[in-house]
């Protein structure tokens, strides 16, 4: 972030970049090769993390937001994008915004989708968000803003700022229905709210990693198994070949009673320990959540745990690359939209519109 926010990075083209060395007086090469950034710096080649892939990555998302202008319509009168002029741009302590003109009505305004009536930086906003389920708690976000982007907001308020958005983009992610294979897995990891014993539930899709179904809850009975089976059958419409847990004697009950139900009818039920590593890939994704929850030092209440794992899942499934998916989301491998190199903003808007529509 201090990388970019010196100005080091020089833009050579849309995919092509050229970060100042901090030791010596040269540039390092990064440039983008159709599935993921390379470095001409040691640490940077082929796959390889570096500081310089980093601020480039830091600076395109954190750049000044663009929207498309073919969503624009008039708030007065509904005119399309096809009678909006530019009337030039305003800026005010909150930033830079496109000004429009309607020919219908003459009306002028800001087109902001997602954040109208916002009255603080849309890109702080999303900085807000894209910081918080990378790990850096409220207080650091806070400070942050006030450094980098010369916007003064207190913990409170991007608490509020990520829970608004969190809920606005999981009512629009909801309605989405993931490609995934015939093999699920599922299991549960230990998490506190306000100090009380809870359990996160989690269904994955074994080939493209996507989450399909999460559940909070405070005991571990068949009833959630079952409930957490069943949102993920809502969800993606058929039911798996395989579902794979761990010997929690819950699973099985919730198994049975979906059959008997006519729910299910040829899912095979593997269960096994740890040991056989049949579950790995909801292990390591619990890990990641265990170590966020490490710097929030337990939840308040119910209603906010719900929205911080709601957060975790959105970020997991349409944020954060996988290297086990070839750098890709587990929404773009179970063949979902690819977002633009902000995905936050992306999922806002798109959210935002369906919202407006409906």
């Amino acid at each position: 972030m201090q990388i970019a926010h010196d100005g080091a990075v020089a833009i050579v083209s849309k995919n092509h970049y050229l970060v100042k060395s901090a030791t010596e007086l040269s540039h390092f090469t990064v440039r983008w090769e159709g599935s993921h950034w390379i470095c001409d710096c040691p640490t940077g080649k082929g796959s390889g993390i570096c500081q310089h892939k980093y601020a480039v990555s830091f600076m395109r998302n954190m750049a000044k937001l663009k929207y498309a202008e073919n969503d624009i319509r008039c708030p007065r009168c509904d005119c399309p994008s096809s009678l909006m002029t530019r009337k030039g741009l305003r800026q005010n302590k909150y930033g830079i915004a496109q000004t429009y003109g309607c020919k219908g009505c003459g009306y002028r305004f800001v087109h902001r989708p997602g954040f109208g009536k916002m009255r603080s930086n849309p890109t702080a906003i999303v900085a807000s968000l894209d910081l918080y389920f990378k790990g850096l708690s409220l207080a650091k976000i806070s400070s942050h803003l006030k450094e980098f982007y010369n916007v003064e907001v207190t913990s409170v308020t991007v608490y509020n700022w990520i829970r608004k958005y969190v809920r606005l983009i999981k009512e629009y992610t909801g309605t989405l229905t993931p490609s995934v294979s015939g093999k699920w897995h599922a299991d549960e990891t230990q998490v506190k709210i306000n100090g009380r014993q809870a359990y996160l539930w989690n269904l994955m899709d074994s080939d493209t990693r996507f989450l399909i179904a999460k559940l909070l809850s405070f005991n571990r009975r068949s009833e959630e198994a079952q409930l957490l089976l069943e949102n993920g059958l809502n969800r993606v419409g058929k039911e798996p070949q395989n579902l794979i847990t761990d010997r929690l004697k819950s699973y099985d009950a919730a198994v049975k009673e979906k059959r008997a139900t006519g729910r299910i009818n040829s899912m095979s039920h593997i269960a096994g320990g740890l040991k056989e590593g049949r579950n790995n890939r909801l292990e390591r994704m619990h890990g990641t959540v265990k170590e966020r929850t490490k710097t929030l030092r337990g939840l308040d209440n119910f209603e906010s745990a719900v929205s911080f794992t709601d957060g975790l899942e959105i970020f997991y499934n349409y944020v954060r690359p996988h290297s086990a998916l070839d750098d890709r989301t587990p929404a773009v491998a179970a063949g979902m939209e690819f977002l633009s190199g902000n995905p936050w903003l992306d999922l806002i808007q798109k959210a935002a519109k369906k919202n407006k529509r409906s």
